[in-house]
């Protein structure tokens, strides 16, 4: 309401909005209530749901009894409730006095209300004795269940039903015992999370904060839900003193919605997340340095320990980029601080006073010390450690280049071709080492890359080789088998290649593009040919040259196999700085 001047009445939202479907329909369920699991997820993908009659019968279906139903070798009960959906198995209601029943849910029997209304109208039973029904089937007991089966099956024959066939139905009912689910109960737990997927898919920004500040400081859970938050094309913003809320939130940027980081968010700064909030807002004016904020923030909610993670978060990144530089002057500045703050309790300023509030000025402020910035893998490891995600980039972003030109199986990958052989390049998340039956070592990991994560397994005779290429925040890239059962991505490890090691052993040759009908594009490839005399090595070089050709352009493709470069990033990055980033890239 705040944002869009909206008052929902969610009683009221229509219940065929194809936007909240999609949700749906694309696995987007992070947040959905009873629908987050990844084998919903991967049911609903298969699914594809139109109606909320299927997100019902799929909060009925997606329990132990259904899923370990087995209908033949490959299928259980959600398997054929999908299949029918999609017509890949004709819908059979057994008898045309069924259909009416049954005809919501493909013929499948899926809630306990339809055992019910299935006796009633075959077998002829009153309302009682069908509730009576249920509750025998649910007990199991093999007296009571043939006593009512005898019932059924001579009240369908008085009907015109055959025998044989009276048999099979209730057998099936019987069966259904095993995991059928109360209707009311699903109703309620399928319109629930079909209200929360309309609000997810009509305002994803402040639907995905709003969970993010219900699971505040579990870090496994905001990198999940960052995650879903860039599928939506929302930008999450690194935590900052001077920007940051307490929890999560909402700027703008570009006139595009983003979600800002809570100092909450951050693992150790506790109370000092509200206290720097509040000594902004009394200030009116961003923090101007570290001296700044430690004399004005109340340092008995702000300690040492929490302004370190602060700073390694990189929530002091607009104050002064190295946090190498920050982390060195933390003594002088908790000093400088706790100077300020006994002014304020002996009276001379206060809090709110004209000094505070405007600040020092610069002059009254100690120098800061110098240090070396740290290593970026240094900077990301510590972000992931106190948030759960990285903030300031991904750590497979220095090899982007490699994973577009190479990778030819990305994460988010639906469907696989069995027994070919693929590459995967990203970054391992975890691993766990695992014996196998001979008590040999092998492992069983995950791997993430710019569009999602797959589980990996590598059997112990592979393992043996590559164990010290195989650690947490490495990026590799793996050689694979690969298959999507039940809608996930599994790989299995066949060679792991490290990274430095990848474009080696997998290029074929640089690509540069050039434009025949552009007049400058003479002066520039006398430019390239300096790189080429520069940058000698072994990878051949193929200018894809654009000609144009009436409303259409034709690509000639010539080989320049006397001049072999390079193909180094100090190389690439020149033919780059000539011809452009869109005009250069690396092909395996």
């Amino acid at each position: 309401k705040k944002r869009h001047g909206a008052d929902i009445d969610l009683e009221s939202v229509p219940m065929d909005d194809r936007k909240t479907f999609r949700i749906f329909q694309e696995g987007k369920m992070a947040g959905i209530f009873q629908f987050e699991s990844q084998g919903m997820q991967n049911y609903m993908m298969q699914l594809q749901p139109t109606q909320i009659g299927d997100i019902i019968a799929m909060s009925a279906l997606y329990r132990p009894g259904a899923l370990n139903a087995r209908i033949d070798a490959k299928r259980n009960a959600v398997d054929l409730f999908v299949d029918r959906k999609h017509n890949r198995e004709p819908i059979d209601y057994m008898h045309p006095m069924l259909e009416e029943i049954l005809k919501e849910t493909y013929g499948v029997i899926v809630y306990q209300e339809q055992v019910m209304q299935i006796s009633q109208v075959m077998g002829g039973f009153s309302l009682a004795k069908a509730d009576n029904l249920r509750k025998a089937m649910g007990k199991k007991k093999p007296e009571i269940m043939q006593k009512f089966k005898a019932d059924f099956v001579e009240g369908a024959v008085n009907q015109g039903v055959h025998d044989k066939l009276a048999n099979r139905i209730f057998d099936l009912m019987a069966e259904f015992a095993g995991y059928g689910f109360n209707k009311s109960h699903s109703a309620a737990y399928g319109v629930l999370a079909y209200w929360t997927a309309y609000l997810k898919a009509h305002y994803p920004a402040e639907f995905m904060t709003a969970i993010l500040n219900s699971e505040i400081g579990d870090t496994s859970r905001m990198k999940h839900l960052t995650d879903e938050a860039r599928t939506f094309n929302i930008a999450v913003l690194p935590p900052d003193v001077n920007t940051s809320d307490a929890l999560f939130s909402i700027e703008d940027i570009d006139g595009k919605p983003a979600i800002r980081v809570g100092l909450s968010a951050i693992k150790q700064v506790g109370n000092g997340a509200r206290a720097i909030v509040t000594a902004r807002l009394r200030r009116k004016k961003p923090f101007a340095n570290l001296f700044d904020l430690t004399a004005s923030v109340d340092l008995r909610a702000m300690n040492r320990k929490a302004l370190e993670c602060l700073i390694l978060s990189g929530s002091l990144d607009s104050i002064e980029p190295n946090r190498a530089r920050l982390l060195a002057n933390v003594d002088k500045a908790i000093k400088f601080g706790q100077m300020q703050n006994k002014s304020v309790t002996l009276g001379q300023c206060g809090f709110f006073s004209d000094d505070t509030a405007d600040g020092l000025q610069e002059s009254l402020y100690p120098d800061m010390d110098n240090a070396d910035p740290l290593p970026d893998s240094e900077k990301l490891q510590a972000e992931k450690k106190l948030v759960g995600f990285y903030l300031s980039r991904h750590p497979l972003d220095p090899y982007r280049r490699d994973w577009e030109a190479f990778a030819n199986l990305h994460l988010d990958a639906r469907q696989v071709q069995p027994s070919r052989q693929y590459k995967v390049i990203g970054v391992v998340v975890s691993t766990k080492p695992h014996q196998d039956r001979k008590g040999n070592q092998m492992l069983f990991g995950v791997i993430e890359d710019f569009t999602g994560k797959a589980d990996f397994t590598i059997f112990a005779s592979i393992y043996e080789q590559c164990r010290h290429l195989i650690r947490v925040d490495e990026t590799v890239m793996l050689v694979v088998e690969a298959e999507t059962g039940g809608g996930m991505l599994k790989l299995l490890v066949r060679e792991v290649v490290p990274i430095k090691k990848v474009r080696e052993s997998c290029i074929d040759k640089v690509v540069l593009r050039v434009n025949a009908d552009d007049p400058g594009e003479l002066e520039r490839l006398q430019a390239v040919s300096k790189v080429f005399q520069e940058h000698k090595g072994g990878t051949a070089v193929d200018f894809e040259v654009r000609i144009p050709a009436g409303d259409n352009i034709e690509k000639l493709h010539v080989f320049a196999r006397a001049t072999p470069i390079e193909a180094s990033d100090e190389t690439l990055a020149a033919l780059e700085n000539i011809l452009g980033p869109d005009n250069v890239r690396i092909s395996g």
